[in-house]
């Protein structure tokens, strides 16, 4: 792809030529590509959705509104054709049809080439001129981009300003533009080459799903070292301080994800000041940077942790945006837990107070069917994050991170589903946790335990619990002594049953167990019992039915 930039326009031309292989196992007789630039005008679906929703961002709804007379037909194809031969296309929206004389099979190629020019559009989402840091460029989802194609057909959905999926390819890209720019950018840089105010810059950037680039005339450009690894930043001065102590911290993050997950990818990583929040992409992120130093550092974590998951494994955003979301989170508490990042915080007491909160809402719906931002975070990352959580409490730390290790090394570059890593934890765990899955996962059901009776023995106390809701965990069982002691033990699951509980920690041995119910004895030196009180991994939606204090008389609760 050559890349001209008029930066007195801000427009850009280019040509690309696309070697287009169909790796779906159907018969093919067009190939779809992404347009995003057309979201940014009167009448898109993006302008509908962000009408329509009643909690969209009142900065994007302002800039949408405020251009919608000047800003269309953001796209001018010149030219499309196949094999050296011109061809029909449509564009409908943010998607190009491009119609093949000659149907393509499973496993052939054929060549594309597309001459173009683009109307770069003001900074409304993540991509556009002159972001609200200064930034000139943030170019990003800003070509022609070939949809994933699978079989389940292609991924089309018009955008509205969520997350992506894409076709992991090689690109070789030739930027042009004027020298007093600095670019940072996917890939590596092949070589530089000035000539009269004008720089081109070759880039490289092999097996990855999208390529994305910003550019600015007062950027500052580190270069950290980290292994065998190069990190850069190019961020503006007047952030100096905090991007050079944001570098500090990330040289521990990377050893983290390096150890817990596996080795990078690729042999490069970029933050770039830029964009309007922060934003993951292959090999970059675009990060704005008029921010305080914990939420730069909370955010480039975060958005650095997608590069395991999103940029690497790659599953599909669109469909399953909780396995990219929700891991992230996860891993992002994790890692600025490990690294003692803001102590005054319980990442996990935070977690499972916002999933209590939220638990009825669907993860697995497509990105574009939630009918408000607000559903679709706590969709992706309250409730995805605390999936792994609540599956941390019931197969047990080390068990989950050997399987994030085995679900990385696996399924990098493979676009995995829900089933894929429920295989891996399967076969880590030695369990089959496919109830639990299919009911955090797929439906609306929830975790209540609640101690349902207690009866006084002569020597000890017969407490029965109920459980009301379908998903079932371990619950952890604290009693309290008269001397305020603690003790405590676990019930565990293993294919929906319950083990007995260790008699050494002075509660006798289950007596029973039921699909709803377990009943077990308590020694009358104790005072209280409690379900789950100190476990922020364990996500009980009512805490009010989960405590009893013991007095001299029988006592039945309900």
């Amino acid at each position: 792809m050559k890349v001209i930039l008029d930066n007195k326009n801000n427009t850009y031309s280019s040509k690309l030529e696309l070697r287009y292989t169909n790796q779906s196992n159907n018969t093919v007789n067009e190939i779809f590509f992404h347009l995003y630039y057309n979201a940014f005008q009167e009448g898109s679906h993006f302008h509908k959705y962000q009408k329509k929703i009643p909690d969209a961002d009142p900065r994007i709804r302002a800039k949408l509104e405020k251009l919608i007379d000047v800003q269309s037909d953001l796209y001018d194809i010149n030219s499309i054709s196949i094999n050296g031969q011109s061809c029909k296309y449509i564009i409908q929206g943010t998607l190009l049809k491009v119609m093949l004389d000659t149907p393509l099979s499973s496993n052939e190629t054929t060549n594309i080439a597309i001459d173009y020019k683009a109307s770069i559009p003001e900074m409304i989402r993540r991509s556009g001129i002159d972001s609200d840091d200064g930034i000139d460029y943030t170019m990003t989802q800003w070509y022609p981009k070939v949809a994933k194609l699978d079989d389940n057909g292609w991924q089309i959905s018009p955008y509205i300003g969520r997350e992506y999926n894409g076709v992991f390819a090689n690109y070789d890209i030739q930027l042009i533009l004027p020298s007093k720019y600095t670019v940072a950018h996917t890939g590596e840089l092949v070589n530089i080459n000035n000539q009269n105010g004008i720089t081109t810059h070759h880039i490289k950037a092999e097996n990855v799903h999208d390529f994305a680039w910003s550019a600015n005339d007062k950027y500052e450009h580190d270069i950290q070292n980290i292994s065998d690894k190069t990190i850069h930043y190019y961020y503006q001065h007047k952030n100096l301080e905090d991007w050079k102590r944001l570098q500090l911290i990330i040289d521990k993050v990377f050893y983290y994800l390096t150890n817990q997950i596996g080795e990078y990818n690729h042999t490069k990583f970029t933050f770039a000041q830029g964009g309007d929040g922060g934003m993951e992409y292959p090999m970059i992120t675009m990060i704005s940077g008029e921010r305080g130093f914990g939420s730069l550092v909370g955010t480039a974590v975060h958005e650095m942790i997608h590069s395991w998951f999103y940029g690497s494994i790659a599953n599909d955003e669109t469909r399953h945006a909780w396995m990219d979301e929700g891991f992230t989170t996860y891993m992002t508490y994790k890692v600025l837990e490990e690294i003692e990042f803001d102590t005054t915080r319980n990442y996990w007491k935070e977690l499972q107070a916002d999933y209590v909160g939220n638990y009825n809402v669907l993860m697995n719906k497509p990105s574009n069917l939630y009918a408000s931002n607000y559903e679709y975070y706590k969709a992706s990352y309250t409730k995805g994050a605390f999936f792994l959580a609540q599956l941390e409490d019931i197969i047990g730390e080390d068990n989950l991170m050997l399987s994030m290790k085995e679900y990385y090394r696996k399924h990098k570059n493979t676009h995995p589903t829900p089933n894929d890593f429920l295989q891996i934890v399967n076969k880590v765990s030695k369990q089959d946790l496919s109830f639990f899955f299919y009911n955090f996962i797929e439906t609306r059901e929830f975790i209540d335990y609640e101690i349902t009776q207690v009866e006084e023995n002569k020597n000890d106390y017969t407490v029965i619990i109920k459980r009301n809701g379908q998903i079932v965990v371990p619950i952890d069982i604290q009693l309290i002594s008269e001397k305020n002691a603690k003790t405590s033990f676990t019930i565990p699951v293993w294919e929906h049953e319950v083990f007995a509980s260790n008699d050494k920690l002075e509660a006798d041995r289950i007596q029973s167990y039921s699909y709803n119910y377990i009943k077990f004895n308590v020694s009358k030196k104790f005072k209280s019992i409690e379900i789950g009180s100190d476990n922020y991994m364990f996500g009980d939606i009512n805490k009010d039915n989960n405590r009893f204090v013991f007095d001299n008389k029988t006592t039945k609760i309900n």
